[in-house]
């Protein structure tokens, strides 16, 4: 029973972890898909503005490989690595296939879209592992009303002025 129990434990921090950390991803990829062409341009000139697209391809692949890194750590916790070794050794085949396929028509923005698909999928295919063995449902991955309202209070600085008071 304490093992279940630790397990279930591991499993609602790792989806407390992952919920709040894909929140705080989107909307730093957000922002950082949006200030990359005015930054290379202030920075470096328009002669490199093409790097603007396979930058924006890979913050997908950046948000998910983030993610991928809490249900790792919460496989490795429960003692199931081997589901990690089989996705990842898939995820390398699918990457090796969409190289191929993709950085000859696309170049540079194939190889990122290539790399943004292959983390997608290896996300997607951890969260269901990570549903399937938990029991957790889909919701633990949504943010709660609880969740909305600390993000308001954060952002608004609230969270800190309460925080200070304490101290």
């Amino acid at each position: 029973v304490t093992t279940e129990m630790k397990v279930a434990d591991a499993a609602g921090f790792a989806s407390n972890v992952y919920r709040h950390l894909a929140f705080l991803l989107t909307i730093a990829a957000a922002l950082a898909a949006v200030m990359i062409g005015p930054a290379v341009r202030l920075l470096y000139g328009a002669a490199y503005l093409p790097l603007v697209i396979p930058f924006q391809f890979l913050l997908t692949g950046t948000v998910s490989l983030g993610l991928a890194r809490v249900l790792i750590d919460y496989f490795n916790a429960t003692g199931t690595t081997l589901r990690i070794i089989w996705v990842f050794g898939l995820a390398i085949i699918l990457n090796t296939a969409l190289n191929f396929l993709f950085i000859s028509r696309w170049q540079i923005a194939g190889a990122a879209a290539a790399s943004s698909i292959t983390h997608l999928g290896t996300i997607t295919v951890l969260s269901c592992l990570f549903l399937k063995t938990s029991g957790l449902p889909v919701r633990s991955f949504i943010p709660t009303h609880e969740d909305w309202k600390f993000y308001k209070k954060a952002l608004t600085g609230s969270l800190v002025r309460s925080y200070m008071k304490r101290v």
